[in-house]
């Protein structure tokens, strides 16, 4: 599945005519779409649609067999497979750029909501107002999705300026994080209920779909590789073989230790439990 180059999302698939593959160290969440976008059979977000169907069911299936997937997701993701509301806060847990930005856009609307409260401050005050040294009418900001110039959030050419900056920073949030990405969590869902039913994971919090889901991010400690090691085929624990092998393991980087298990496991996290559980 191809990723959104820019911030690590899900592109679904086709959307952004990328073909490069990306790392997202925050983890995936769904690319957004407007919602007017085209759902009929044989369109391109149709598609879409059909692919958050089948990663919901591929998803379901690991967790019913208790396999690991490779499919890091963000916390927000996970979230909203909770029921939990996103709110601009959440940004910072997939787009940690995007979510900085918006909060030192929100921390102007609250200056401008205290100047006009407290009174005493001129109407050139207030429009004085500046987001990193620049006014907001020489950011040239319109009323489209940062990273996707054709989703438009209101109709009309209007600008951004200090008096609508409130509304932008909200439309934003919407799309990104509730009306761009509805239909393709409620195709996940659905795929994912075609296994099981999904409510059956509110038992659960963000953080321990993510271990279920993906394993531990915690890997092993070089003492207790010996612990967990079963020789056999004439080896035993004081073989030069097993002795090197085990001084080299010890000695692997974080890195190094997850392409290790990638390697062995095809995921590169261990299970729940750790070595211990592994055959």
């Amino acid at each position: 599945m191809e990723m959104n180059k820019k911030n690590g999302k899900f592109s679904n698939v086709g959307s952004a005519g990328d073909s490069d593959l990306v790392q997202a160290p925050l983890g995936l969440f769904p690319h957004p779409w407007p919602h007017n976008a085209d759902a009929s059979n044989g369109s391109q977000f149709s598609k879409v649609v059909e692919y958050f169907r089948l990663v919901g069911r591929v998803m379901a299936k690991a967790l019913q067999d208790g396999r690991l997937l490779d499919l890091p997701m963000s916390t927000a993701f996970y979230k909203i497979l909770l029921g939990q509301e996103l709110d601009l806060h959440d940004f910072l847990s997939f787009d940690a750029e995007l979510g900085r930005t918006l909060q030192e856009l929100q921390a102007i609307v609250r200056r401008k909501k205290y100047m006009e409260s407290v009174g005493g401050h001129s109407c050139e005050e207030v429009a004085d107002l500046h987001f990193r040294g620049a006014r907001m009418e020489d950011l040239c900001l319109d009323f489209t999705l940062p990273g996707y110039p054709d989703y438009a959030l209101k109709p009309g050419e209007e600008n951004v300026d200090i008096n609508n900056l409130e509304e932008y920073i909200s439309l934003v949030v919407d799309a990104t994080v509730k009306t761009g990405i509805t239909r393709q969590m409620e195709a996940f869902r659905t795929g994912f209920n075609q296994v099981f039913d999904i409510s059956t994971l509110q038992i659960f919090s963000p953080h321990e779909l993510d271990y279920l889901l993906c394993g531990r991010r915690e890997l092993w400690e070089a003492e207790t590789l010996v612990d967990h090691i079963k020789f056999d085929h004439g080896y035993t624990a004081k073989s030069p073989a097993i002795v090197n092998l085990l001084e080299i393991m010890g000695e692997f980087t974080p890195e190094q230790q997850r392409a290790f298990c990638q390697f062995v496991t095809g995921a590169p996290r261990l299970p729940p439990g750790g070595l211990a559980v592994l055959n």
